[in-house]
């Protein structure tokens, strides 16, 4: 955000460290350092979560890997985490068309306390699903062509 920003993260531990910062980073964006267990992104299309991809971490590497998790299959059988369930999905799906943002993905960071809402960024093009590749301009071109958009 703002002209001077790139990219890169900073952990701050003291308010010198973070006055600093806010005399060069204007917007300043702060966020708690949690130690998730697992993360997943979640991929919302007209408010429904279209699919869900679960982040991996290979040494200082860390995204999103391409093996998918069905988002209703294995959620209706309650397969998975402790705290990632249907009601999850749904409250994020409410969430989503309460503010009318209908084509997003959002991370989710689960711990030992519960789940967090980590960031809502622009979805990816394309997400694996136990069925194969979706793509995100078919998918929304079938919803059109389907009068479900």
């Amino acid at each position: 955000m703002g002209p001077k920003t790139d990219g890169i993260t900073r952990l701050v531990s003291n308010a010198d460290d973070l006055r600093a910062l806010c005399d060069i980073y204007n917007p300043l964006i702060i966020q708690e350092m949690l130690d998730y267990e697992e993360c997943f992104r979640l991929v919302f299309v007209n408010y429904t979560c279209a699919g869900m991809i679960k982040r991996v971490s290979s040494g200082a590497q860390c995204g999103f890997d391409r093996h998918a998790i069905s988002s209703n299959r294995q959620l209706e059988q309650g397969i998975g985490l402790e705290f990632f369930s249907r009601e999850i999905v749904s409250f994020l799906e409410k969430l989503l068309r309460s503010l009318q943002i209908n084509d997003i993905a959002a991370e989710i960071g689960t711990t030992r306390r519960g789940w967090y809402l980590v960031e809502l960024a622009r979805s990816p093009l394309s997400w694996p699903t136990p069925d194969g590749v979706r793509n995100r301009f078919k998918l929304i071109s079938s919803l059109i062509e389907s009068n479900k958009f």
